[in-house]
């Protein structure tokens, strides 16, 4: 597992979303939506391990301010967490 003193690199996988604006004010589209959504979806499926819901001690799925809270105060922004969560519990 990670922990906070070591490199997050080797036991998350990331996603990266582009945005116009550099402070990730902007929502994502609804293409980006969909396909982040399904990217996620098939994360899960090759890697049944991970929780389906908000991160903890277990894992799960959470944004870039989590693994670092100071430099990265405002990633991803305003994404639709609760839309992913709800798309991931349909069957």
């Amino acid at each position: 597992g990670w922990s906070r003193t070591g490199n997050p690199n080797y036991a998350t996988i990331s996603i990266e979303l582009v945005k116009p604006s550099k402070d990730n004010s902007n929502t994502i589209s609804d293409a980006q939506k969909r396909a982040t959504f399904n990217l996620v979806k098939d994360i899960i499926r090759r890697n049944p391990g991970i929780r389906k819901g908000w991160a903890n001690a277990s894992g799960g799925i959470t944004g870039h301010y989590s693994i670092s809270p100071l430099s990265r105060k405002r990633c991803p922004g305003p994404f639709p967490f609760s839309e992913l969560f709800s798309f991931l519990a349909k069957k």
